[in-house]
């Protein structure tokens, strides 16, 4: 059997970094929700398309993914993404209040 090594604190960077991201993405997602001009909504929309879901996607999974807790986080990651499209779909049919309200049960 293969041993595995991690460095972990490269771990421990790379999810320092990722979480900044994240707050990025929830930063944008509350813009849009409260009626700013985002010009390109795609990183709140798409999981793939997200500074986070890039890191995801193309590295971390790859690097991390035998580790249970990336797989749950990539879960996580693609709900997000699916609350965030439903809350500007409900902004965009003219329900913001619904729409804040749910932005603060997502966080």
């Amino acid at each position: 059997m293969q041993e595995v090594t991690v460095n972990v604190s490269n771990i421990n960077l790379d999810f320092e970094q990722a979480k900044e991201k994240h707050l990025l993405f929830k930063s944008k997602l509350r813009s849009i929700l409260y009626g700013a001009k985002i010009t390109d909504e795609a990183p709140v929309l798409s999981q793939f398309e997200c500074t986070v879901g890039k890191w995801i996607y193309n590295h971390a999974l790859k690097a991390y993914g035998h580790i249970p807790e990336m797989q749950e986080l990539e879960k996580v990651h693609a709900d997000i993404h699916n609350s965030a499209r439903e809350l500007v779909s409900l902004h965009k049919d003219g329900k913001e209040e619904e729409a804040r309200k749910g932005l603060t049960g997502m966080e």
